[in-house]
């Protein structure tokens, strides 16, 4: 309920500012909409926090990836992503975000993780590698000068892995996960000054029965320099959350980002 609410809000904010200007003519706000290949090249600086449950079959702890495990919550991640546009208003994304999160600390109160519990005054290692893969389709309702608003589903993949060690206690576990995940949603761009300066959105989720939901979005200023070069500062947020059996995570990344892009 919260995502379809959050689409309808979205829809009802961007539509009618588009809809109610399509027979405006400006060939040079249409030059923008008519590139067809971007290349955007992005530095994300996002707050992380999140929680991790691994019972090994009984019930584990709440562990805090930052309070307990000692990740930093500043992170600094870089992105590539590429879209072509074909055939007027159809679009191909794809996208790479690759992540490596580690941390340290002397944890100051007991928890229990895969069966084995950790210990008051145990210094306890952790690190995540994760690389996401993103590639989707989308379609452009509404294109004219003024903006436009459209659609989209995207197929994330995701290869992920993980260590937690207690070198004192001789503890060490890692594992590792592949997987699918298919997300649809909306996008849509004002422009402020045609051709030169423009406000974009977009949001997109996905809630996969009892085993999790995952939500992303985002919001930015774009401003072209000249006519094959821009930069885009905006807010970025992914929210993950999963579930099975005895083990539950939940994963929290929302923070600035400056892109440079490259348009064809």
């Amino acid at each position: 309920m919260r995502l379809r609410a959050i689409l309808f809000l979205s829809l009802l904010l961007i539509f009618p500012s588009i809809s109610s200007s399509e027979e405006i003519k400006g060939p040079q706000a249409q030059t923008q909409q008519n590139s067809m290949v971007e290349i955007e090249g992005r530095y994300w600086m996002p707050t992380l926090s999140g929680m991790i449950n691994k019972g090994d079959g009984l019930i584990g702890t709440n562990v805090n990836i930052t309070e307990t495990l000692g990740i930093e919550e500043d992170q600094k991640f870089f992105q590539g992503k590429l879209t072509l546009k074909f055939l007027g208003r159809n679009k191909i994304r794809f996208s790479y975000l690759p992540l490596s999160i580690d941390g340290s600390r002397v944890i100051t109160e007991s928890f229990n993780f895969s069966g084995k519990t950790y210990t008051v005054n145990t210094l306890v290692n952790s690190s995540l590698d994760a690389k996401i893969y993103k590639i989707g389709y989308g379609l452009d309702i509404i294109s004219n000068p003024v903006g436009s608003f459209g659609v989209f589903i995207d197929l994330n993949y995701a290869d992920i892995s993980a260590t937690v060690e207690a070198p004192d206690l001789g503890f060490y576990e890692s594992g590792s996960v592949t997987g699918y995940l298919p997300a649809i949603g909306i996008s849509g761009r004002v422009f402020v000054i045609p051709n030169r300066l423009s406000f974009s959105g977009e949001i997109e989720g996905m809630q996969i029965s009892d085993m999790g939901s995952y939500l992303e979005s985002e919001v930015s200023v774009d401003y072209r320099i000249i006519e094959n070069l821009g930069v885009s500062l905006g807010y970025k947020t992914i929210n993950l959350k999963a579930e099975k059996d005895n083990d539950r995570g939940e994963l929290n990344i929302s923070g600035p980002y400056f892109s440079l892009l490259l348009r064809f």
